[in-house]
């Protein structure tokens, strides 16, 4: 095994077990809070739970339009009971953003500083608030960061660079179309 593919693994358990230990430290962390005042994220739970349906009742809405945020929630309930779909959908989103986080950090400046600022963003109360209910601000999160990681692996390669190209552009259509602000 290289020495670049331990890192790569060793900063993989990082994140899954820093991922375990936030689960561990708050079992309800990636599920909507039962005392928010708030209506939104109950309109997206009840899109993630019947799509189909809730799009008849809701045409032209512009929440039933962020089908870049609905369409996962909703194959995520089609595969899992809702509570596991619900930490599957949230729980992959936090890790897509750490892993674009790391990647972004690592080409840009080095390891350490990946490793360090991936951390810093693991454990901001705003960044796992947003990502812990079914609103969009989370999923645009993870939709900006993977963009910005896709934008700078299609500069950084010398040889394969239109995948990254249109990851990239394809992600910014998801981050437009989950959350335009």
């Amino acid at each position: 095994m290289t020495n670049r593919a331990v890192r790569i693994c060793a900063a993989l358990a990082c994140f899954a077990a820093l991922v375990a230990w936030q689960f561990a430290l708050n079992p309800n962390l990636f599920v909507n809070p039962g005392t928010n005042l708030l209506i939104d994220p109950w309109i997206y739970t009840g899109f993630f739970l019947g799509l189909p349906a809730q799009a008849h009742l809701f045409p032209g809405t512009y929440y039933a339009s962020r089908l870049s945020w609905l369409v996962p929630g909703f194959l995520a309930h089609l595969l899992f009971a809702p509570l596991a779909a619900n930490y599957v959908l949230h729980i992959g989103c936090f890790g897509l953003l750490l892993l674009a986080t790391y990647q972004l950090v690592r080409r840009g400046v080095n390891a350490g500083a990946a490793l360090l600022v991936t951390m810093v963003m693991a454990w901001n109360p705003i960044i796992l608030s947003a990502l812990s209910w079914d609103y969009v601000d989370g999923a645009g999160m993870m939709f900006l960061v993977m963009t910005l990681a896709c934008l700078e692996a299609a500069v950084g390669h010398d040889r394969v660079r239109w995948p990254w190209a249109l990851g990239s552009g394809s992600l910014v259509i998801c981050l437009i179309t989950t959350n335009l602000f």
